[in-house]
């Protein structure tokens, strides 16, 4: 058992990034074409992102103590 805990650390950790998953999925059904590709451009928002804003609650506050206002593209 104590060995088993020692030699876990050691091993590298075998998570699939969303990103590969979505890649390895968009391979296996053959890829988009030129045309497919892009209607994504066209239909994708281009409008600038709007700058955060930072405030403080009060004078005695810490960075930990700011909240951020304003929307993150979502």
């Amino acid at each position: 058992m104590k060995k088993a805990i020692l030699r876990n650390p050691a091993q590298p950790h075998q998570q699939i990034k969303f990103g590969s998953l979505l890649s390895s999925i968009a391979r296996e059904a053959g890829g988009l074409t030129v045309e497919e590709a892009g209607l994504f451009d066209y239909i994708r928002d281009k409008t600038p992102g709007k700058p955060m804003k930072f405030e403080w609650h009060n004078q005695s506050a810490t960075p930990r103590d700011i909240t951020l206002s304003g929307s993150c593209g979502a």
